[in-house]
């Protein structure tokens, strides 16, 4: 009779959660990349980052042929990056760390940008014995990059989580709020139904008392 009782809460647990997740629990989709994929060296090595999986990137992490060692991210044309002005007609894109909100509005200073030589993660150039690093992802800074992307449904938010290293970078993953118009917060994970969490907890209280009584039936 135990057993059918810990089979059955079993089962009732998965059926919530397969059937009480609340929207907001179910916004954010999440992509580990494990292990983490190194672009770098000779272009053109490169990952591209596809948020809603319909087979069309919204975002290509490569290495730059404007600069050997440069690390970039390279939008579709109905993707946008938040970037921040270099010289005329070049952008570094902005990061944007763990916590930091992506939305409408482009934090700090920076802006929506859409260029088709993509936003300069870090570029490092060598002049004799001196190596010069723009850009604001370089010296293995981990930071995430801020995108737009426009889907027949609306306008979504997404973040890729990278490692700017010389010579290229690591990208370590990447998430997207599947509700239109909707900001995402860097770093933020699919939450578990408040639902599921009860009866898992009830769950371990009925496996810890069995214990007890096993204990003290010995």
């Amino acid at each position: 009779m135990k057993r059918t009782w810990t089979s059955l809460l079993w089962a009732v647990t998965a059926a919530l959660a397969a059937v009480t997740a609340s929207p907001v629990d179910a916004a954010v989709t999440f992509v580990d990349i494990i292990p983490n994929y190194n672009v770098g060296g000779i272009y053109p090595r490169f990952y591209d980052v596809d948020f809603n999986g319909d087979g069309t990137p919204e975002i290509r992490m490569d290495v730059s042929l404007l600069a050997t060692t440069g690390f970039r991210a390279l939008p579709a044309s109905h993707s946008k990056v938040v970037s921040v002005p270099d010289d005329p007609g070049s952008y570094f894109a902005w990061p944007i760390y763990n916590g930091e909100v992506v939305g409408p509005v482009a934090p700090d200073s920076s802006q929506w940008i859409y260029d088709t030589n993509g936003s300069g993660l870090a570029a490092c150039v060598s002049f004799g014995s001196s190596v010069v690093c723009l850009g604001y992802f370089w010296n293995f800074t981990i930071a995430n990059v801020g995108v737009e992307f426009t889907l027949p449904d609306g306008v979504h938010y997404g973040v890729i989580e990278v490692q700017g290293i010389y010579g290229g970078g690591n990208i370590r993953s990447y998430a997207w709020e599947t509700d239109p118009g909707v900001p995402i917060v860097a770093g933020a994970m699919p939450e578990p139904s408040r639902a599921v969490l009860i009866f898992g907890g009830m769950l371990a209280v009925l496996s810890h008392r069995r214990r007890r009584r096993a204990l003290g039936s010995g």
